[in-house]
């Protein structure tokens, strides 16, 4: 039988540097089509100019891609890393030219489309990657965006962009909907509703198949996995700053080219603290790695569980208040955490160069703290993100009675 299907085109740019975002945004948008897509009747098409325009002449290059897409998308995506990109004849970058379009085209219709911006903040893998006025431009061009009005996010790495696009595809997709007045078609609030849903064949067929309940417990299990490798990171943060507190004094005098002690003397003691800095070290990496590991399956798993929220209607609102309580609360405990490890890093790096131990004990130590700093980042991003849509969909539950009840 046929069927209605909304077609909601998906506009991709960015600088030729994100490849990997590239190929991932179209994973995204392949997997929220046999989904989500699927179950509202919505399908996501991926527009980039590698696949939707063909050779021709203009002003420039980017004067034919304009001309052949003419604007012609519901979401806008722009990506920035490293390159911000090279002059067209009339913009400073391809990039910028696709985005200021997209941003008249949203002034002069707020309806029109939805813009949505990431910037990478992971390091390039070489220093022969970095071109510092491509890096001045994209700073300049974050302002400029800002100052325009746009919130934009900022991602780590390749998988923390996929989990933040994909709740976002997934908001934005929502409220499309709601606003075409589909949401009411597709989704009712009273109990007989949700049981025509149960019997529609929306619900799966495989035994294997999680429901949102599996989705949410098994969730819960990963973050509370990552919660205890972040407390013992803490934990070991505190018994190593305990360990020297009392030498603190003594090891800074140790550093003072006026030391009044003998040179072997000053070397052991140097040792030492070496030998703990490096066995801290040596601790927390493995902690990191179960830390960024279990609670990106976390929040993969809680994503999950959002995105078949509409298919079996839950009415749990409470539960879902708890859930968002208990994100709002840890969020809040990873920015204190972040700010108390920026301080022991900072101490770390500004300890003296006593000897060649400690220098490489401090900058295994440094590294490995910058590398929580930056998970924590990447944590604190995607918690904001879940958060939104979670808000989202109590607000829907509220705003229609309640919803339906399981």
């Amino acid at each position: 039988m046929a069927k209605r299907i909304t077609l909601l085109k998906v506009f991709l740019a960015s600088p030729s540097d994100v490849i990997d975002e590239r190929a991932i945004a179209e994973e995204v948008i392949e997997d929220f089509n046999l989904t989500t897509g699927e179950y509202f009747d919505v399908r996501l098409e991926l527009v980039k100019w590698e696949t939707h325009t063909y050779p021709g002449i203009g002003e420039d290059g980017q004067d034919v891609i304009n001309k052949q897409l003419k604007d012609d998308y519901d979401i806008f995506v722009g990506i920035m890393w490293k390159k911000f990109g090279y002059p067209t004849k009339r913009f400073d970058s391809g990039t910028a030219e696709e985005f200021n379009r997209a941003y008249e085209k949203f002034r002069d219709d707020p309806t029109s489309s939805h813009i949505m911006f990431y910037f990478c903040n992971r390091a390039p893998a070489s220093i022969d990657d970095i071109d510092t006025d491509q890096l001045k431009s994209v700073r300049d061009f974050k302002s400029m965006v800002s100052d325009m009005g746009l919130l934009y996010h900022k991602y780590e790495g390749v998988k923390d962009f996929e989990k933040l696009l994909k709740l976002h595809l997934n908001r934005v997709v929502l409220e499309i909907v709601e606003n075409d007045q589909m949401l009411d078609l597709k989704v009712g609030y009273s109990k007989d509703k949700s049981k025509d849903i149960r019997r529609e064949n929306k619900i799966r067929d495989d035994e294997d198949e999680k429901g949102i309940l599996d989705y949410f417990i098994e969730g819960k299990s990963y973050i509370d996995l990552g919660v205890k490798s972040l407390h013992s990171i803490i934990s070991y943060q505190n018994d190593f700053t305990s360990k020297i507190k009392k030498q603190d004094q003594y090891l800074t005098f140790l550093g003072s080219s006026t030391a009044l002690i003998d040179i072997s003397t000053k070397m052991d003691l140097s040792n030492l603290f070496a030998a703990d800095l490096q066995g801290f070290a040596d601790k927390i990496n493995p902690e990191l790695d179960r830390l960024e590991s279990n609670f990106n399956k976390g929040i993969e798993l809680y994503t999950e569980a959002l995105q078949y929220y509409y298919e079996i209607g839950v009415a749990d609102v409470e539960s879902l208040k708890s859930n968002f309580k208990e994100f709002d609360g840890f969020d809040n405990n990873i920015s204190i955490a972040k700010s108390g490890i920026n301080v022991f890093k900072n101490s770390i790096d500004d300890f003296p160069k006593l000897n060649s131990n400690v220098i490489k004990a401090r900058k295994e130590a440094s590294a490995s703290l910058g590398k929580l700093l930056s998970i924590l980042d990447s944590m604190n991003t995607l918690v904001k993100g879940y958060s939104e849509n979670l808000k989202k969909i109590i607000d829907d539950i509220e705003s229609n009675d309640g919803g339906p009840e399981l």
